[in-house]
């Protein structure tokens, strides 16, 4: 699979998220693992809440840190 600018991105399966000091903390209840997100990592979560595509996630990480 090709990843362009225009790709769409979508979440496609739903886990049980909790905020944790403004780290993200994921729990799969049906294979037992979790997950944490730091950082960048939390705003590309909340980004892509909703179907979004790269350039998209580009643009809102680029003015969410100010950067060219």
């Amino acid at each position: 699979m090709t990843i362009s600018e225009q790709t769409k991105v979508t979440l496609i399966k739903p886990l049980d998220v909790t905020d944790l000091a403004g780290d993200k903390v994921m729990i799969d209840f049906e294979t037992g693992k979790y997950y944490m997100l730091k950082g960048s990592a939390v705003d590309i979560w909340e980004i892509i809440q909703t179907p979004t595509t790269v350039s998209e996630i580009k643009a809102k990480l680029m003015d969410i840190y100010e950067v060219d």
